[in-house]
C-alpha cells in the first residue's frame, strides 16, 4: 500500500477485513444496505426462490456491487 493512502480496514485473515475508520463504516454500511436495498426495488421477496432467467438482473446488481466494494477498498488495508 502507498503510504498517501488512508487505513480504512484491518486485515484479520483473508476472509475478514475490520473497518477501522468512518470511511470503512460507511463502506461496510452502504454494502450490507446495498445487498438489503436491491431485491427490494426490484420486487424480489422471501418466499420465492431465486430463478436465474427471471432473477438475473438482481444477481447483476449484487454482483457489481461486490466488486464495487472491493475496487473501492482494496488499496485501504493495513495488513
Amino acid at each position: 500500500m502507498s503510504e498517501d493512502k488512508k487505513v480504512w480496514f484491518h486485515r484479520v485473515n483473508a476472509r475478514i477485513w475490520l473497518p477501522i475508520s468512518w470511511e470503512g463504516w460507511a463502506m461496510l454500511l452502504g454494502f450490507v444496505g446495498g445487498f438489503f436495498l436491491i431485491p427490494y426495488l426490484n420486487g424480489l421477496s422471501r418466499n420465492e426462490s431465486i430463478v436465474f432467467a427471471r432473477d438475473w438482473p438482481v444477481l447483476l446488481e449484487m454482483g457489481v456491487l461486490v466488486v464495487a466494494f472491493y475496487w473501492l477498498s482494496s488499496g485501504r488495508v493495513r495488513k
